[in-house]
């Protein structure tokens, strides 16, 4: 079973847009809520480069790098936020979830106690999912249950039309309960449950990610190999450089053994997602696999372009020049 930080990417999504829409941030809080993670790294760099940033083009940058995996980055920044406003909800909320990532599950309780103490009323459904998830991965599921039937009771607050969160903003909000019961039941092996409660989250948001991916992982424990690999890449064309997503697709079709739908795959998911750097770097790895090495490299070096620095590229762009040299094939070297 997939360990699901996943979860977190719902949770911090929502955190995020339903306090900056309210502030009209732009285009960096619309690739944020576009599930662009990268682009709202890319655009919110730019704004802090350019000397334009304000107080949540540093929010969304710092839980940018968070999505993308780079924790040690995101904590340096949260922790930033945190020192030049205690009152900052984010701050120690984005501290807490790295903690959680990293396993740290002691370090939790004293940094979302702190988010509490500075959140508002219509933050409170995130204070319980961020408690849920700790007592999920602390093995704690009846506490986790506990902690999601508040997050969905929470979600009807006293002042809540006084508050401008957007629709889609909302029906994305309503899937947090649903994707957390779902994993609970996954966990405790009824599936049908599980598959019940994501379907639910799905009829919140048609475009929640994660409830495809828990609808993924239900099919994959049935023994429906062809179904988990259509969920999974229907999730993955929702949203772009969900590692885990990844992982979970890459483990189906290694099981399922099948190079020329693999290839397919990745191909529709770097069109659809218009070239995101972590399924070009997957797509590059299986042209090298296949030995088609100057392929591998265009993707490689396409993928590092746009993510300096992105981990499976780097690799894969050692392993092809390898290949390359040993064939006396690298650009540039001759015969």
């Amino acid at each position: 079973m997939m360990k699901h930080s996943l979860a977190i990417l719902v949770f911090v999504a929502v955190v995020l847009l339903a306090g900056c829409r309210a502030t009209g941030t732009g285009a960096v809080v619309d690739a944020y809520g576009n599930k662009d993670y990268m682009g709202a790294l890319q655009l919110s760099e730019e704004r802090i480069r350019g000397g334009t940033a304000n107080k949540v083009d540093r929010i969304l940058h710092a839980w940018s790098l968070f999505q993308l995996g780079y924790l040690d980055r995101a904590m340096e920044e949260f922790q930033q936020i945190s020192r030049r406003d205690q009152s900052s909800f984010h701050g120690w909320l984005g501290q807490a979830w790295i903690m959680i990532k990293k396993g740290e599950y002691e370090q939790v309780p004293p940094l979302l106690d702190k988010a509490e103490r500075w959140m508002g009323q219509w933050q409170r459904p995130m204070l319980y999912a961020a408690r849920g998830w700790l007592a999920f991965y602390q093995g704690d599921l009846e506490r986790a249950e506990k902690f999601f039937d508040l997050t969905e009771t929470s979600l009807y607050f006293e002042d809540a039309e006084y508050i401008p969160i957007p629709l889609p903003l909302m029906r994305t909000w309503k899937t947090l309960p649903w994707v957390g019961r779902g994993w609970v039941a996954v966990v405790r092996g009824d599936l049908a449950e599980a598959g019940r409660s994501f379907q639910q989250g799905l009829e919140h948001d048609p475009s929640c990610h994660l409830c495809y991916a828990g609808l993924a992982e239900v099919a994959d424990q049935q023994g429906k190999t062809n179904e988990a690999i259509q969920l999974a890449t229907r999730g993955l064309s929702l949203t772009r450089h969900d590692r885990e997503l990844t992982d979970k697709l890459n483990r189906l079709l290694w099981k399922k053994n099948a190079p020329e739908l693999s290839m397919k795959v990745y191909r529709e998911l770097v069109d659809s997602s218009k070239g995101d750097p972590l399924y070009r770097a997957n797509l590059g790895y299986l042209h090298l696999y296949r030995g088609q090495f100057d392929k591998a490299l265009d993707n490689f070096q396409l993928a590092l372009r746009d993510e300096p620095g992105q981990p499976l590229a780097r690799r894969g762009l050692v392993e092809v020049r390898r290949a390359l040299r040993g064939q006396g094939m690298l650009r540039g070297e001759g015969n």
